[in-house]
């Protein structure tokens, strides 16, 4: 999903209906996740050091490799007379700010791109875990829920925050839905004709309402957005399980979620910090999307071959030794990013 997104135009009607939906996926799942492995009765250690290990980690994996490209590749092909210590400060302090945009109040900090996703996803299961403790009292966790999101939203027209602080706020209502989800196990009965024609409909309205695109902070028109997103989620979750039913389709599928973290780092290496000038100009604004994407998915999906094969980036990216030739064996607690 995220690769369809940053394959078609900007300003096109495939971006916007992906925008609608797609990143409040990630959260519901994130959320769905938390009542899978019961980690809102986890210590706060273990939650944390779980987000540090299968998000943070190779948050800043990414970050050393795309140094170390500069370093020994980029600057020698463009000539760039900047020190290594001038870059490795710019580097440094933009992903400790890990803005996802250029911060209006500090233009001089730059964004790191799709990566945002990462500290803010460890982020918003921090805060969800904190969320968690009122679970006893459903109607309090439900009210408390919105207020944060609300604050959130609020927050992000105004400031964007270190870490992507404030959309890491502004989601946990799609958190508490995919906890709730997983608890109430709705996702695992299909749906009825009549009831995917209903959440198509709240979904098409929320579309051409403008739709939500939390990268850039833009929640759309309250309280449709929100519906519209999560009717969205709930028939891509519905239309994933008919689909798993194709033994060939479902494990293609499944190798994709396996390798999501990888592809969700990579696949932007033709605007990221990579600069690829070979991929540079095949850009939406030359090729349509649906090449661009097969494009962006087929160098993704040899780095992620290169990451899951090789030791120390199979460390880096939480990825375990293969038991058998060809298969990736991921650690046994699944990553919310899994989803792509």
């Amino acid at each position: 999903m995220v690769v369809a997104g940053h394959s078609f135009a900007a300003d096109g009607m495939a971006n916007q209906i992906i925008n609608a939906f797609h990143m409040p996926l990630f959260f519901v799942i994130a959320g769905y996740i938390f009542g899978l492995t019961e980690r809102g009765d986890a210590p706060v250690t273990r939650t944390l050091g779980s987000g540090v290990r299968r998000l943070l980690l190779p948050y800043l994996g990414t970050g050393v490799i795309a140094y170390l490209y500069w370093l020994f590749v980029l600057r020698f092909q463009t000539g760039d007379a900047n020190s290594p210590l001038v870059i490795l400060g710019i580097l440094s302090t933009t992903f400790a700010y890990g803005a996802s945009e250029i911060v209006r109040q500090l233009p001089s900090i730059g964004p790191v791109g799709v990566l945002w996703f990462l500290p803010a996803l460890f982020c918003a299961q921090a805060i969800f875990w904190l969320l968690l403790r009122l679970r006893r009292k459903p109607v309090v966790l439900w009210v408390a829920t919105v207020v944060v999101s609300g604050l959130g939203m609020y927050a992000g027209q105004r400031f964007f925050m270190p870490w992507s602080l404030d959309i890491a706020l502004g989601v946990q209502i799609f958190l508490l839905v995919g906890w709730e989800a997983q608890r109430r196990r709705v996702f695992d009965v299909g749906l009825r004709l009549w009831q995917g024609l209903l959440l198509f409909a709240v979904f098409v309205a929320d579309v051409y309402a403008g739709g939500l695109s939390l990268h850039d902070r833009q929640w759309g028109v309250l309280p449709l957005s929100i519906l519209g997103a999560l009717a969205g989620c709930w028939l891509v979750f519905d239309l994933s399980k008919r689909l798993a039913g194709a033994p060939w389709l479902g494990r293609a599928l499944s190798y994709l979620g396996t390798v999501s973290l990888v592809i969700l780092c990579y696949h932007t290496m033709d605007t990221g910090f990579f600069h690829w000038d070979w991929i540079k100009p095949i850009s939406f604004l030359f090729v349509p999307g649906w090449r661009l994407f097969a494009l962006k998915m087929s160098f993704s999906v040899v780095i992620a071959f290169l990451v899951t094969t090789l030791p120390g980036l199979r460390w880096v990216y939480g990825y375990r030794k293969p038991k058998s030739r060809g298969r990736v064996v991921q650690p046994a607690q699944p990553a919310a990013t899994e989803v792509e």
